[in-house]
């Protein structure tokens, strides 16, 4: 992994730590929201129900980068992120309007560890990005399969939020398609 991205990746971990110590006053709460308080829809991506919570997103967030480091770059990161955690909370405010609260980072990093599968994809690691696509996806539908995941529930000491995984994996994809046609139309002219 580049020096850039680790220090990135130290602060922006450092950043979620210091981040749940204010935690009643960042997250996704509808009726403070509706109230004026509209930053809740960002800040909630990035607070967490619990210490165990924040533990399980930040393991998930070290895992991607340590597969995709040598591909992704600080800003471009930093983006999607803001980007990702920006669309899912507005997307969890428009089309969940029974949802009343929220908190966790799961559905930015779904969105990421898919748009990273998709960056290895595009830069000729098709296995690890086949496999990394394929396992997130899997774990997406596995966990619609089985209506929730009871140990992540229990961990966290609240419900899951789905729709806040299926947002994330939905917005990568649709932001990855300009990349992805211009991969391959630039491989259409190249053969």
């Amino acid at each position: 992994m580049p020096r850039s991205l680790l220090y990135f990746a130290l602060a922006f971990s450092l950043l979620l730590i210091l981040l749940q110590l204010g935690q009643s006053t960042l997250l996704f709460r509808r009726e403070l929201v509706e109230a004026g308080e509209i930053w809740r829809v960002l800040s909630g991506q990035f607070v967490h129900t619990n210490w165990p919570h924040l533990g399980m997103n930040l393991a998930g967030f070290w895992m991607l980068l340590s597969l995709t480091g040598s591909i992704v770059r600080p800003a471009t990161l930093a983006l999607y992120i803001m980007g990702l955690a920006l669309g899912i909370g507005l997307a969890l405010y428009v089309w969940q309007p029974a949802l009343q609260w929220y908190a966790g980072f799961s559905g930015v990093l779904y969105g990421l560890l898919v748009w990273g599968g998709i960056q290895l994809w595009l830069a000729k690691d098709h296995t690890l990005g086949a496999a990394l696509l394929l396992i997130t996806l899997g774990k997406l539908a596995f966990d619609a399969w089985q209506g929730g995941n009871p140990l992540s529930e229990q961990l966290i000491a609240a419900p899951v939020v789905a729709a806040a995984h299926y947002y994330g994996v939905s917005l990568a994809l649709l932001s990855s398609l300009p990349a992805i046609c211009r991969h391959y139309a630039s491989s259409k002219t190249a053969s």
